[in-house]
């Protein structure tokens, strides 16, 4: 992954290579590479957090600057003072607070069916309808000026707390080419038992069929 968390003011401290964010008064960081279709599974861990808001943002966050924590609905976050979920505009209640930690939050980002939910500390909550964005990138907002918000943000599977939680079909956010999930299986001409993988992001380059079908795979914009 090329980028981790992009600072989009100036009360964002990032460290860890840029996976750990903290907050010296209101602000928000947005993760570097989106996604636009695809289910994915991704954990941020707060050790401060009782006014952040974890969750997802659109293209349109990507741009802004400064606060905009009132004036936004491109966001759907979990907010750590209420455990209710937040569109930018409005509270609804979800979950439970987090404002006790260090917390971790899982986030089920599943683009296909425009749904997302949220677990606090293994505890899964409901589904929530997402908007149709044309990206969707992991994001967080702090809405604090005394607490210093600090959260790190849990991409591959190796860093996962919960993956025990992981429904079937969720990608972590960061895949490597061993996280490819089967999509197909049946016999090849050759005779032989065939399984197909699907990998984000990547595209078949070449492929030579046998006993152990070899398969070539090149990231998309790579040359």
């Amino acid at each position: 992954m090329s980028e981790y968390f992009f600072k989009t003011n100036e009360n964002c401290i990032l460290s860890n290579n840029d996976l750990t964010a903290t907050f010296s008064t209101v602000g928000h960081a947005i993760l570097g590479e989106c996604k636009t279709s695809g289910k994915f599974y991704w954990e941020m861990k707060c050790e401060v957090t009782n006014n952040i808001c974890i969750g997802v943002g659109s293209e349109v966050i990507k741009t802004l600057t400064g606060n905009f924590a009132t004036s936004s609905n491109q966001q759907i976050c979990f907010y750590g003072g209420t455990g209710n979920y937040y569109d930018g505009i409005s509270n609804y209640i979800y979950g439970n607070s987090f404002s006790s930690y260090p917390a971790t939050i899982s986030i089920f980002l599943d683009i296909d069916n425009k749904k997302i939910k949220f677990a606090l500390n293994g505890t899964i909550y409901s589904e929530i309808i997402l908007p149709s964005w044309n990206s969707y990138y992991p994001y967080i907002l702090a809405n604090s000026t005394v607490l210093y918000p600090k959260v790190t943000g849990c991409f591959k599977r190796s860093s996962f707390s919960y993956s025990n939680i992981i429904p079937t079909g969720y990608l972590p956010y960061e895949v490597d080419l061993n996280e490819a999930t089967s999509s197909l299986s049946y016999i090849n001409e050759n005779g032989y038992e065939k399984v197909e993988y699907s990998v984000p992001s990547y595209k078949i380059i070449d492929k030579i069929e046998g006993k152990f079908d070899l398969i070539l795979f090149r990231k998309e914009g790579d040359q």
